[in-house]
């Protein structure tokens, strides 16, 4: 199986995941015994849908040609710098997280291009009145070097406490293929 192969069926899988939470447990709010009960069982269902979908990642991580393409892991940077809570206000009113990052400060501003100038995706960040943080899915290989990168870089942040960094098993997942609306468009991309 190539990488594409792959991608396709792991995108298949988790929009099945989807397709069944959406028709079967978005909305639901059972009262009744039997409600309750078709509740139980569909979450049931829903619960293996999502373990099928983890074990196939599973196998994927144990085949060699995978090996440097799965990103495994999640390294986490946590600034205690916090945001204006008029800034955090503009942010909301115009979905710009990557500017509310900015205005965290210059550290969280050179973290944010630090990780990017070395080629790597940030998956998620956010900020608000406590501090900020950002996230980069990684393979196992570049979750070493990315928290080497910043222990080496930023090692006077960590001394004083400025920022903190972790990484995080975060599950086997395949380049771009994180959430459920990744697998959407990847499908769609692809003609199914």
């Amino acid at each position: 199986m190539d990488l594409q192969e792959a991608t396709i069926a792991m995108a298949a899988l988790m929009k099945g995941e989807a397709d069944f939470f959406k028709e079967h447990l978005k909305d639901a709010k059972p009262e009744t015994v039997q409600e309750i009960q078709r509740h139980a069982i569909a979450l049931k269902e829903f619960e293996w849908l999502q373990s099928n979908t983890r074990e196939f990642g599973n196998t994927l991580a144990a085949n060699p040609h995978f090996f440097g393409v799965m990103e495994s892991w999640k390294v986490v940077i946590k600034g205690t710098q916090g945001v204006a809570k008029e800034s955090i206000e503009d942010a909301l009113r115009t979905a710009d997280v990557d500017d509310l990052i900015d205005r965290s400060g210059s550290l969280a501003g050179s973290i944010k291009t630090h990780v990017k100038s070395k080629g790597l995706i940030i998956c998620d960040m956010s900020a608000g009145e406590d501090g900020w943080d950002i996230s980069v899915r990684c393979t196992e290989k570049n979750s070493r070097l990315l928290c080497y990168d910043v222990h080496k870089n930023f090692m006077a942040a960590l001394d004083m406490k400025l920022i903190s960094i972790s990484r995080r098993f975060a599950g086997h997942c395949l380049p771009g293929l994180y959430t459920w609306n990744d697998a959407n468009n990847i499908l769609r991309i692809c003609g199914f």
